[in-house]
């Protein structure tokens, strides 16, 4: 089932819609959400507040997170 999200803010980009409901903007998520949106893509790059977009249902699996060294240790 597809959900339909709702831009609330100034600024926002399709790769960061993607990023905050579904944990990815990578692996294709971004053309999946294109091609449930025909005319998404006429769209200017940062999002008119209230445009609604269909996102395909969360990946199954989280993305794989890279470890981040840190100069002062662990937090």
């Amino acid at each position: 089932m597809s959900d339909i999200y709702t831009v609330k803010r100034d600024g926002m980009r399709l790769d960061q819609v993607a990023r905050e409901t579904l944990g990815t903007w990578t692996d294709g998520i971004v053309e999946t959400i294109l091609g449930l949106n025909p005319g998404l893509a006429d769209w200017p790059a940062v999002l008119p507040v209230g445009t609604r977009i269909v996102l395909p249902p969360r990946p199954a699996t989280a993305p794989a997170r890279r470890t981040v060294a840190r100069i002062w240790g662990d937090a």
